[in-house]
């Protein structure tokens, strides 16, 4: 944009992309470039260039590149390939950040898993003698299996 004469700060184009969530659309461009003397038609020439630029970068990239869809709760549906992961691989490095932090803070952590045990989710209640449902009702199971040993009729349930 700057060899068309076009003056923008990087900071600018940066700051719109932040408040609309990595989106940039013409409109912003041209809120951008408002004051300036250009040619405000050519904007989606501009977002041509752009692209061409960053599938360049993706070509000359030593490390594979993914694109993924992404889902926008704003216009209900998928941004198709407009998550670009690249993949990496980073070697490991010989550290006792981990064993050490679990020395230093072995009494926090301790607490933190007490708290932790007794939390229970709002709302959540164990439902007993159901006939649906994945999980196993082990009382009612228990209940079964003794029944059936003493040879009592169990309960379909």
């Amino acid at each position: 944009m700057h060899q068309q004469g076009i003056n923008t700060d990087l900071s600018d184009i940066q700051e719109k992309i932040i408040r609309r969530n990595g989106q940039i659309t013409a409109d912003d461009i041209r809120s951008l470039i408002a004051d300036q003397d250009c040619d405000v038609s050519k904007i989606s020439e501009y977002f041509k260039e752009i692209e061409i630029i960053i599938d360049a970068a993706e070509e000359t990239s030593p490390y594979p590149v993914f694109r993924y869809h992404e889902w926008s709760k704003d216009i209900g549906n998928y941004l198709h390939d407009y998550v670009r992961v690249s993949d990496r691989y980073i070697a490991e490095k010989n550290s006792d950040f981990y064993p050490q932090t679990l020395a230093k803070y072995h009494g926090l952590i301790r607490k933190i898993r007490h708290a932790f045990e007794f939390l229970k989710p709002e709302g959540l209640l164990i439902l007993r003698r159901w006939t649906e449902g994945d999980i196993f009702d082990y009382p009612a199971l228990l209940e079964f299996a003794v029944d059936k040993k003493a040879k009592r009729t169990p309960k379909d349930r």
